[in-house]
């Protein structure tokens, strides 16, 4: 399964943005996250209560994917329009343990922001008894991951972008700032 965008050769079932299929009691809904790759897709599957989200590359614990093919104008309504309105209690599990890096960098940018604060000592925590800190929530990444949080003032003053700016233009100066090694 993967997105009918990106033409892999080896893919067997194509699939292209809101496309619904079934794997068991599981409805799977193909979500076309553009931002990190043109066809980039995200699973939401749900069976019974449980939500869960498979977000690849555009969305990580923490942080958001490199603009390799798309840029802040495509990788906005991924994480704004599509992920980031899915219900707060959604699982999240990303394509890459990340984790730790991406909540150095976000300390960096919200350094006031407790929650960045607590959940980065517990990454840190985590892997140095060999855990993983995947998964998370929608909910939880709305409180630390800078990425989701382009409204806040913190983030805007950060990026050097005027208050008066685009959740589009701080977006893309967020990951400028994070692709340079803030």
């Amino acid at each position: 399964v993967g997105g009918a965008i990106d033409m892999v050769p080896a893919c067997t079932m194509p699939v292209e943005d809101n496309q619904s299929f079934k794997l068991g009691s599981i409805n799977i809904t193909c979500l076309l996250t553009p931002g990190h790759t043109k066809g980039h897709i995200t699973y939401y599957c749900v069976s019974g209560e449980a939500q869960h989200v498979f977000t690849g590359d555009v969305m990580f614990i923490g942080g958001a994917g490199k603009f390799f093919e798309g840029t802040a104008e495509d990788m906005y309504p991924s994480l704004y329009e599509k992920i980031g309105t899915l219900p707060d209690e959604t699982v999240v599990w990303p394509g890459h343990e990340y984790t730790v890096s991406n909540l150095k960098f976000a300390a960096r940018v919200e350094p006031e922001n407790d929650s960045i604060l607590a959940k980065e000592k517990w990454a840190n925590e985590q892997r140095a008894e060999g855990n993983f800190t995947i998964p998370s929530t929608i909910g939880a990444e709305k409180n630390h991951n800078v990425f989701l949080r382009c409204s806040c003032m913190a983030v805007r003053s950060a990026c050097n972008v005027e208050e008066t700016a685009s959740m589009i233009d701080c977006l893309g100066a967020l990951r400028a700032l994070k692709d340079k090694g803030f």
